[in-house]
């Protein structure tokens, strides 16, 4: 009898943590594209959902730049999605022109606030403020992996 209810406490616990919301939502990447309507990049961050259920991502507060150059568009259409169990979910900022740069580096930085929680009640919150050093080839091309570490 102890061994079945250890077991039954045990798996409820572990049923309770797959359900849970708060804490399961994680920085997972730094978008770097060549903007395909304008001449220049977008940034933008994915994100890596460990929850076993269905949550609701709304990108409240987004800032990138590139250099010292933002872009010059603010407002989105669309900045609260639902993503699967264990899935995953990016968002892009607005191109920032900039010409085509010569082979070497270049500074980029993301802030993103982001609400997030059971679907129709995003609660939680999470931060994402990275910086990268992008290194480009001699055509203007990202080139390799960017460097990605904590911004202050």
């Amino acid at each position: 009898m102890f061994a079945a209810v250890t077991t039954g406490l045990v798996r409820f616990d572990e049923w309770r943590e797959q359900r849970r919301i708060e804490g399961k939502l994680h920085f997972a990447e730094f978008r770097v594209l060549r903007a395909v309507s304008a001449n220049g990049f977008v940034l933008g961050v994915g994100l890596k959902s460990d929850a076993g259920v269905q949550m609701e991502v709304d990108f409240s507060e987004i800032r990138t730049s590139l250099e010292d150059k933002v872009p010059k568009l603010k407002e989105f259409k669309k900045t609260r999605f639902t993503i699967s169990p264990r899935d995953g979910v990016f968002f892009d900022d607005h191109p920032i022109d900039i010409p085509i740069p010569a082979p070497g580096v270049l500074e980029a930085t993301v802030d993103y606030r982001i609400k997030y929680g059971p679907v129709g009640n995003p609660k939680y919150s999470l931060a994402v403020k990275k910086r990268a050093s992008l290194s480009f080839d001699q055509n203007g091309a990202p080139k390799g992996p960017a460097a990605v570490y904590d911004a202050a």
